[in-house]
């Protein structure tokens, strides 16, 4: 028994009636009283002892069990008079927390002696004293408990640490309030709880330390660290109180921002309630935009399955996570099969637009086209979903695709840019640069060059900002494969296959769909035929055809790879096999849809003028070709044709306005592409112009036009300079210095033989030259043959 000698003292010279030693089971009371027993040489009463049976000036001593200070409490507090009358001292133990009247009363008339639970602590001296090598260490882990003080020595002994937990159980715990048991052990398995997420009245609290404390920041903390293990295997022992302790802690992360741990803290406790609720106020379906997709997956794989399948929020959020991460197998099956998508009614009407957003979400991903029908339903979504910001936006951005699926560009850019105000609104940097991404994609779609380039600039601005941004990979190849679609249209080939080589890795990791995915591969095709490289583009097209239809079994996809079939046809002005390859496409039952219409038309009106103006083969009526889109791409393709048309038909003067204009509006907008792959026929007309129009478009904004063009050539590697020849000119002029015939130098070239007429016939104008000899010779001086 370890002495307390300056306690003893203390507790001796209290001159009330009645002193009360207050503290909690384990605070050494007992052991207490039993020693000033000793000290003042008298006994411990096993009953409230009667001061009339007792000899004046003594002190009686009464160590009540359990509850029996409680029950009697009235008793002692009537006892005071006679006390004082025969100058007695009551010594009596006790365990209460909070107020009590009549104990407060009479402290206030000075009739007790309150002996709290601190004063019945060791102090650090004290512990110095009994353990001069270690102190410091045991006076943290116990912060002088004297139940832990006075067997230190046994402390890690497995038969008393069951002790120590039976001790807890049966002693502590009971004299706790439901909420103080719950705080207790909660505390053994967070550092701090936040003080208003149980409150305690004060006097409470100060009854509980050490067990229960409060630190600087007025948030509780565990008193005694040592006690944080026995704590955990008693909530361990019993479901319920460990369900309810971790409640708390999961809602003390939540308070204090930490989302991802509170959701999984909850999950991992079975408070599935607390889970679903918190997941819905931090982004519900749109969790992996406010907090990371990597995130997302680990609480889906948390939560079981049956909660996933029960909970529309979380189906979104899946559906979201696995068409963002190319689980396409797996997206198909899981909405396919879920029962909760299939429901006749919905509780809410919001959660049955959110059903529909799920399937439109599929749609989206699985069917390359839109129509009116989906287009309406979709619309009627947006009063359903009103009040739910996070929905809306989802909802503005499925539109804006639906939108996109049917070659409407315009009408997809502005619910973009809905998504975007409201993305800016509740500040989700991913979904802003997201959304900046998609509006840089559909300008280049419409050929607003500079305007792309400015969404692509707030893109990289805002992926900086992304709080999960650590953990994105793909994200940054949008940027690059936006930047590098952004070169190939402005011209600038060299950059646009480097982009292109350094992006190609979203092939195969990220996410896709159909019209996101027809725009990369035309990027990726047109950057080898601007380059004039023809087998490699012939190669990618089939890697990519595969790589598509593995990706989304759609059927429509045929179409679209081979009217990028017929591009590279016509490309190496292959017109007869082109319209080969077009009259199936139009003999075939399948209807060319959404996306593709718009290049399956440019395509028919670009191999008309094509078939006219080299094989001569009857002008069909202008009826017969296409309404063109009213977009800069649109209508400088178009109006292309029609001045090579012109051309054919003789009309030089208007060839001459028409080109020139055309020239400038590429140089104000910036895009060369259109020009670039018609490269082969617009250099030897505009040196023509140039000769005969020298003085009237010098100094002006024409003059600028053409010379930034001609720089866009020169660097385009395909020409020496625009009075030279491009490289399929002069692989014709290396056999015709061989001596081949024009149907030789077709069969060696895989051009067809009209093809190597109209080269010659331009390269004869171009030059002045009068027949296949003086070409020879020209080529000859001029270093053109090897």
């Amino acid at each position: 028994m370890i002495e307390r000698f300056s306690l003893l003292h203390f507790i001796t010279t209290q001159k009330s009636p009645i002193v009360i030693l207050n503290g909690m089971a384990g605070s050494g009371k007992s052991t207490v009283l039993k020693q000033l027993a000793d000290y003042l040489k008298c006994d411990i009463y096993n009953s409230l002892p009667n001061p009339e049976h007792t000899e004046p000036s003594g002190h009686l001593i009464w160590d009540p069990l359990g509850s029996a200070f409680y029950q009697h409490l009235d008793q002692v507090l009537q006892m005071c008079p006679l006390l004082e009358a025969k100058d007695q001292t009551l010594f009596i133990s006790a365990n209460w927390i909070g107020n009590n009247k009549l104990i407060s009363e009479a402290l206030l008339y000075k009739k007790i002696t309150l002996i709290d639970q601190h004063s019945l602590l060791f102090s650090q001296h004290e512990i110095a004293q009994l353990y001069p090598d270690s102190y410091s260490d045991i006076y943290l882990q116990t912060k002088g408990w004297p139940v832990l003080v006075a067997n230190w020595k046994d402390l890690d002994s497995e038969r008393y640490k069951e002790s120590l937990q039976e001790f807890i159980q049966a002693r502590i715990l009971p004299s706790l309030s439901y909420h103080e048991q719950r705080l207790l052990i909660a505390l053994a398995f967070s550092a701090s709880i936040k003080k208003n997420l149980v409150p305690l009245e004060s006097s409470h609290i100060e009854n509980l330390a050490p067990l229960i404390e409060l630190d600087r920041d007025n948030r509780y903390i565990l008193g005694i660290p040592y006690l944080r293990n026995t704590l955990e295997s008693i909530a361990r022992a019993d479901p319920r109180i460990y369900q309810e302790a971790m409640r708390i802690v999961a809602k003390n992360h939540y308070r204090s921002g930490q989302i991802y741990i509170a959701i999984r803290t909850a999950i991992d406790t079975q408070n599935i309630d607390l889970a679903i609720h918190w997941f819905k106020q931090s982004g519900s379906g749109m969790y992996g935009y406010y907090h990371g997709f990597s995130e997302l997956k680990q609480i889906l794989d948390a939560f079981p399955v049956e909660v996933i399948e029960s909970d529309l929020s979380l189906c979104w959020a899946k559906t979201i996570y696995l068409f963002k991460n190319q689980q396409f197998v797996e997206a198909r099956g899981f909405i396919e099969n879920l029962q909760l998508l299939k429901q006749p009614y919905y509780r809410h009407e919001q959660d049955r637009a959110i059903a529909i957003l799920i399937l439109a979400k599929y749609d989206t991903y699985f069917a390359a086209t839109s129509d009116s029908f989906k287009l309406d339903k979709l619309h009627k979504l947006e009063f359903d979903l009103s009040a739910d910001e996070n929905a809306i936006m989802n909802y503005y951005g499925m539109v804006s695709i639906h939108y996109s699926n049917l070659g409407d560009w315009f009408q997809a850019a502005v619910y973009q840019r809905k998504e975007l105000e409201l993305a800016i609104k509740n500040d989700i940097p991913y979904l802003i640069f997201y959304c900046h991404f998609n509006l840089a994609r559909i300008n280049l779609r419409m050929g607003y060059i500079d305007v792309a380039a400015e969404h692509s600039q707030a893109a990289k601005r805002h992926i900086k900002r992304i709080s999960f941004y650590h953990t994105l990979s793909f994200e940054h190849n949008f940027i690059d494969l936006v930047d590098g679609m952004i070169e190939l249209m402005r011209g600038e080939s060299s950059p646009a296959l480097k982009s292109w080589n350094k992006v190609s890795i979203l092939r195969k990791h990220s996410e896709v769909w159909p019209e996101f995915i027809t725009q990369f591969d035309f990027f990726g095709l047109a950057t080898q035929l601007i380059n004039d490289d023809f087998e490699q583009a012939v190669s990618l097209l089939d890697e990519l055809h595969y790589e598509y239809q593995i990706r989304f079994s759609d059927p429509h996809a045929t179409i679209y790879f081979n009217l990028l079939l017929i591009l590279i046809l016509q490309q190496q002005e292959r017109w007869v096999e082109a319209q080969t390859k077009l009259n199936q496409i139009n003999a075939s039952k399948a209807t060319v849809i959404g996306t593709f219409v718009e290049l399956y038309e440019w395509l028919n009106y670009r191999n008309d003028i094509g078939l006219i103006a080299i094989h001569k083969v009857p002008q069909p009526p202008q009826t017969n070709w296409v309404q063109r889109n009213d977009t800069a791409w649109s209508d400088i393709c178009y109006s292309l044709q029609e001045i090579k048309l012109l051309w054919h038909n003789g009309n030089t003067s208007t060839v001459t306005t028409k080109l020139l204009s055309l020239f400038y509006r590429a140089y104000k907008l910036n895009l060369w592409l259109p020009l670039l792959l018609e490269m082969h026929w617009l250099n030897p007309i505009l040196k023509r112009i140039k000769a005969s129009e020298k003085k009237r478009i010098q100094y002006t904004q024409f003059e600028q036009a053409i010379l930034h063009w001609e720089e866009k050539c020169q660097l385009s590697g395909r020409r020496i300079n625009v009075t030279e020849l491009t490289n399929k000119q002069l692989l014709i002029i290396q056999r015709l210095a061989e001596g081949l015939s024009n149907k030789q130098i077709a069969q060696y070239t895989g051009l067809s033989e009209s093809t190597v007429k109209f080269h010659l016939k331009n390269i004869f104008r171009q030059f002045d030259l009068k027949n296949r000899q003086a070409l020879v010779q020209l080529a000859n001086d001029k270093g053109w043959i090897h």
